[in-house]
Parts: structure tokens; C-alpha cells; sequence
């Protein structure tokens, strides 16, 4: 796990496997390495919340959804 925060590579590795190119296991190593300490996802209001060791956020949409 990484003590820095990346947000970029947290999105590389979102977009990867939203279009399949990537399975859960890695997915879940890629954003270990893109400093992501925990998630929550939010089924009713349409969005996950991903954070880092250190209090970084970055909020992710669903598709489709405003």
C-alpha cells in the first residue's frame, strides 16, 4: 500500500475496470498502489467514496447518473 495518494491512478484503474479490461483482484492491487486505504459505496446515492491514509478523497459518480 502506498502512503501517497494518486488520484490519477486511482481513475486509470476505475476506468479500467468499468470496461472490463481488468478483474476485481487487480483492480483492488492497482488502487492499493494508488494509495487507497478504504471504500465505501453508496448503493442508493449512486457513488463511491475512495480515501487515503493520510484524509485524501476522490468521489466516483456512477455511470449514467448526475
Amino acid at each position: 500500500m502506498s502512503e501517497r495518494f494518486s488520484e490519477a491512478d486511482l481513475k486509470v484503474a476505475l476506468r479500467a475496470v468499468q470496461n472490463r479490461e481488468i478483474g476485481y483482484r487487480e483492480f483492488v492491487m492497482k488502487i492499493m498502489t494508488a494509495g487507497v486505504v478504504s471504500y465505501t459505496v453508496f448503493l442508493a446515492g449512486s457513488r463511491a467514496v475512495y480515501v487515503g491514509r493520510h484524509g485524501d478523497l476522490h468521489l466516483e459518480r456512477f455511470a449514467g447518473t448526475k
